[in-house]
This record gives C-alpha cells, structure tokens and sequence, in this order.
C-alpha cells in the first residue's frame, strides 16, 4: 500500500514512498482483447515550513508540506504497450491541527510557477486556476 500523508506531521519531517497496482481486464474491440492497466507511483514530501497563514476564512498555525508526486502508467493490449503516459505533481499543502485537514494547497510547475490555489472553505476547496501575481 501506498502511504500518501504520515501523521503527525512535524517540521523536518520526511515521507518517501512508492507503491503499484495492475489492472487485468477486456477491451471490446468487436471481440474481447485481453489487456492490462500498471500504475506505479512515487510520493517525496518534506514538512519545510511552519507559521501563520492567513486565508478568507480565518489566520491558522500551519506546517507546509512540500511534495513531489510522480505517476507513471502503461497500458498493453495483447502484450503490446498501446499507451503510457507520466506525470508529476508538484505541490504545497498548509497543514493546521484546528481543521484537522489542510487549508491550503498550491499546485506549482517545476519551477515553482503557480498553477492553481485552493483553500479551504466549509469542507469544500475553492479553486482558483492560473493565477497572475503581482510583484510587491
């Protein structure tokens, strides 16, 4: 099993870990074709921050959780790789004890490039894609 967040989480704290599944199923191509599903996934999180965060719901004593995700799947029909596709997460998740659950989480690109912003409000994330910040 896959291990995606370790609790408590504390300030130099690390999480590395991997894990896989395969799928074995039938496509219909007219015919059922055998065919199989591998996902393998690798998770690099570190708790590299602490401090105050302020969001429109309220000021929360956060950790920052800096993690990497990577994803890679293959799909073979009859044997033969039809489709592989990989894929990387890069993202900041702001951790508070008073919600229990994070109330931020910023998607970035590889170079830290803010992709998206969420935060959290009444159990439910609101969004906001591609932002363009201002420079103070």
């Amino acid at each position: 099993p896959l291990t995606k967040y370790k609790f408590p989480m504390t300030l130099g704290s690390e999480l590395i870990d991997s894990g896989s599944t395969t799928i074995d199923t039938l496509i219909n191509l007219g015919f059922p074709v055998s065919a199989t599903i591998s996902i393998n996934y690798r998770i690099n999180s570190i708790i590299d921050a602490s401090g105050s965060v302020k969001t429109p719901t309220g000021t929360y004593d956060c950790v920052r959780d800096k993690r990497v995700e990577y994803t890679d799947m293959n799909v073979n029909i009859l044997g033969m790789n039809v489709y592989s596709t990989k894929d990387t997460l890069y993202q900041y998740n702001y951790w508070t004890k008073a919600k229990k659950w994070n109330v931020i989480e910023i998607t970035t690109d590889q170079k830290d490039k803010i992709k998206s912003i969420g935060y959290l409000l009444n159990k439910l994330y609101i969004f906001a894609k591609q932002i363009k910040l201002k420079s103070l």
